[in-house]
């Protein structure tokens, strides 16, 4: 079982896991400037394309961060991750999970802005990028590293990132091509 103590600034941060039902929801705060910004509903993968495993995989890089609220647990960060674990997981599932003792609600709004609109610019895939991830992907299945999935592998990479799946199977049939031997550099 998993139990640290971090210490950040003047906050204490725990991590342990929690089971994914004693969380009530986004905190209010976070529930509150959603509701001013009229945020609406975003793009999210297509439940058939989730992989239980990834999700999990992603929870122990990025665990969810929670508050204690009137007796009840609240996520404070990661919150998409939240709604994916949600989407895809057993509500008994245990999750790991980052308890901070108070924040101040600025500090709460200022990091669901950060996670909401600059997360998703710094770490996301942009759309140029698809195409390479895709044959990275198609040669992590050929050599093993990654379940084929029980659709083909364009298919199912469309509904992951939400793209045209004709877009791939054009790059599917170039990738397999006999010329298409060059390594691509990352650096």
């Amino acid at each position: 079982m998993i139990h640290k103590k971090i210490m950040v600034s003047s906050n204490k941060i725990f991590l342990q896991p929690y089971q994914l039902n004693l969380i009530q929801g986004l905190h209010p705060v976070i529930e509150k400037l959603f509701a001013e910004l009229k945020i609406p509903p975003l793009r999210q993968v297509q439940k058939s394309a989730m992989d239980r495993s990834m999700v999990e995989r992603l929870l122990e890089i990025h665990p969810l961060i929670l508050t204690e609220l009137n007796n009840g647990l609240r996520c404070t960060g990661n919150f998409r991750l939240f709604q994916i674990a949600r989407r895809s997981l057993p509500q008994d599932a245990l999750i790991p999970c980052l308890l901070e003792s108070t924040i101040r609600e600025d500090l709460l709004q200022q990091r669901a802005i950060a996670e909401l609109l600059y997360y998703p610019a710094y770490a996301g895939a942009h759309s140029s990028d698809v195409p390479s991830l895709f044959e990275v992907y198609l040669r992590a299945i050929e050599q093993g590293k990654v379940q084929e999935p029980s659709e083909p592998p364009f298919a199912y990479f469309s509904k992951l990132y939400g793209i045209d799946r004709r877009r791939l199977d054009k790059i599917q049939l170039v990738a397999n091509t006999p010329e298409d031997t060059d390594t691509p550099e990352f650096f």
